[in-house]
């Protein structure tokens, strides 16, 4: 009996701190979430953009596209990810270098475009390669910065 009310213990406890975890877990990502809806309303609003428009996942990115860019290479950036991913596939169940050589370029193709985006957002608000650094590695802060700071835009290169 005694053994049983020990082992229930220890999982009580391991439940309570489980259940502690995940709670503020779903918090943070709940703030982080809430904050980057702000700072994105408020980047699509300055660049005359209805905010409503960064709500709508795949829709924000084809608009910070055309914010900042042009929407062609939003829609070739997915074309490059997409065939990169169908190639790749082929390419693993068919043990062929070539699908999967083609499928690597066509992955760095889109991170190349992706990379050529946070610089020209940066350079659309006026900022330079350290803010796109800084969009890279510790986006959350600069979007924030970007949206709620100072930064007026300019308009796309």
């Amino acid at each position: 009996m005694t053994e049983y009310t020990a082992a229930s213990t220890t999982l009580s406890q391991v439940l309570t701190v489980l259940g502690i975890t995940l709670g503020t877990v779903v918090t943070v990502c709940l703030a982080y979430y809430i904050i980057k809806v702000i700072a994105h309303w408020r980047i699509f609003s300055k660049a005359g953009e209805p905010g409503w428009k960064s709500l709508i996942p795949i829709y924000n990115n084809y608009i910070s596209y055309k914010i900042a860019w042009h929407p062609a290479f939003f829609w070739i950036g997915i074309a490059a990810t997409f065939f990169s991913s169908v190639l790749y596939t082929y390419g693993v169940d068919n043990e062929n270098s070539i699908f999967l050589a083609v499928s690597s370029v066509l992955m760095i193709a889109a991170a190349l475009i992706s990379l050529i985006q946070v610089y020209k957002l940066a350079r659309a608000f006026g900022h330079g390669v350290p803010f796109t650094l800084g969009l890279l590695f510790l986006n959350p802060i600069f979007i924030l910065i970007l949206g709620l700071g100072g930064s007026k835009y300019r308009g796309r290169d």
